[in-house]
């Protein structure tokens, strides 16, 4: 089991991040939010866990802890595969996860992409008695609070701006903005109109 890797950050992909450690280069697949936090050049942890699968190793990689372990706990679940798991952490933290679980919103889970309703309510049977084990589950707050979650089309848009050169800041600044105003759009509409909001 590959527990963890620091190393340099080498690459990115669109959901994965090349690690080199000790001149061996790891793609790690992870989060949008864990690769909004990187750069390349600089050193970084990631909490691992390695999937092995009869023709593959793959490895994902998280920058909080609670992230890896509350991967691992969804990998248990019925109908939930990496990719499956890996879209819940896209959209969800591992705090935001058990606090919907906690208010059993399942609303909020069928968020997902690949989620529908009758998986996310055996979801939220399962879970509640498996994130108890590795987190107290916090106190159940309206459902409105998820509702300040970013989405994976926001994240993935700003971090394709600080690829062009504008600050997170900026980025996420723009994109809020536009969001508030627009409502969803697509991630090739909303980068075009965050392009148009920042001037470039």
């Amino acid at each position: 089991m590959i527990a963890s890797l620091r190393g340099s950050v080498q690459a990115f992909g669109l959901d994965f991040v090349l690690l080199e450690v000790n001149g061996i280069g790891y793609k790690v697949f992870t989060t949008l939010s864990t690769m909004n936090e990187l750069r390349i050049g600089n050193e970084c942890f990631l909490s691992t866990t390695l999937v092995v699968r009869e023709d593959s190793l793959t490895v994902f990689g998280f920058l909080a802890s609670e992230d890896r372990d509350t991967f691992e706990v969804l990998l248990t679940l019925p109908k939930i595969g990496p990719k499956l798991a890996l879209a819940v952490l896209n959209t969800y933290s591992a705090t935001q996860l058990a606090q919907l679980v906690a208010n059993k919103d399942e609303k909020a889970l069928t968020k997902v992409p690949g989620i529908g309703a009758k998986v996310a309510a055996r979801m939220l049977l399962d879970l509640e008695s498996k994130l108890s084990k590795l987190m107290v589950l916090p106190p159940k707050e309206n459902a409105e609070s998820m509702a300040a979650v970013v989405s994976p089309t926001a994240q993935t848009v700003i971090i394709g701006l600080q690829g062009l050169g504008w600050t997170k800041l900026q980025a996420e600044s723009a994109v809020e903005s536009i969001l508030q105003t627009e409502g969803d759009l697509s991630a090739g509409d909303l980068l075009k109109r965050a392009l148009q909001e920042l001037g470039g």
